[in-house]
């Protein structure tokens, strides 16, 4: 129990560690367009390992990720990552700089590019970010700007999951989880002692077994039916503690076989019985 209580207290404390990052839907309601003044939506932000950020688009931008130089001239022939599916996320997953633009240059010339500053925020990315789409993703596009991007992802301003708010998430999932374990251990004491007074009412009844008037053929069933129930219980009787039964059982005209069968030195199984 107390390995269990640290396995799960070191597992919400990842969780409060990791639920630090944040997820940025680039240009907020207007998305990743050339009508969105990208660079003041980058201001003010903070962007650390482990972010994410949202890209949204219609079927006449794409998203390519580029050098510094190639940022500078908004040369886009030489593009280190291409995105044309028109809802990108790319995963934030070391310190330094990156550099999105269009891949229509006329649109990057007009000013349809980002720089986005990484600080490293001394924690590891949240485990299973999710990587970013390739080119030609099922994901559905918007067929112009008509398609409001905020109205399927989050903004920026609402889509900080971190902090407090995820704390509260992970120590409310400790607690559901330490019920859980109690229940089950409520469950398998139960059964535990349920499966005890099972083999003792059956004990019994093997005690509580009489030949009186049966045949030998019926009694035999009955004691081997209780024999099985002993086996599926737990505590299955070996050939000669399940003979010893039997001949405590039977009458003294059968005393003579008993005699000869103990004189044996194999048991009888059931069937030679």
């Amino acid at each position: 129990m107390g390995k269990l209580v640290l396995v799960i207290s070191l597992v919400v404390l990842g969780l409060a560690i990791t639920c630090n990052a944040a997820t940025y839907m680039v240009g907020d309601n207007s998305g990743w367009d050339i009508s969105t003044d990208l660079d003041t939506w980058a201001q003010g932000k903070k962007f650390v390992v482990g972010d994410l950020l949202l890209f949204q688009y219609s079927s006449s931008h794409s998203l390519e990720e580029v050098k510094k130089e190639d940022f500078d001239s908004c040369n886009t022939t030489n593009a280190a990552r291409k995105f044309t599916n028109g809802n990108t996320t790319v995963p934030l997953t070391e310190p330094g700089t990156r550099y999105f633009v269009c891949g229509n240059q006329l649109h990057c010339l007009g000013g349809m590019k980002l720089q986005v500053n990484v600080e490293d925020n001394h924690a590891n990315p949240p485990i299973g970010a999710p990587q970013a789409q390739p080119a030609g993703g099922t994901l559905t596009q918007p067929s112009s700007k008509s398609n409001n991007p905020a109205s399927a992802i989050p903004t920026s301003a609402g889509s900080v999951y971190g902090g407090r708010d995820c704390i509260v998430m992970a120590f409310l999932g400790f607690v559901a989880t330490m019920f859980w374990v109690r229940d089950q251990q409520a469950l398998l004491h139960a059964f535990g002692s349920g499966s005890s007074a099972r083999q003792v009412q059956i004990h019994l009844a093997l005690q509580e077994l009489a030949f009186a008037d049966k045949i030998m053929a019926q009694f035999l069933k009955e004691a081997k039916l209780i024999s099985n129930e002993l086996a599926a219980a737990g505590t299955p009787l070996g050939k000669a503690e399940f003979n010893a039964n039997i001949f405590r059982l039977l009458p003294t005209e059968y005393h003579p076989i008993i005699a000869d069968v103990s004189a044996r030195n194999d048991h009888l199984s059931f069937h030679e019985l």
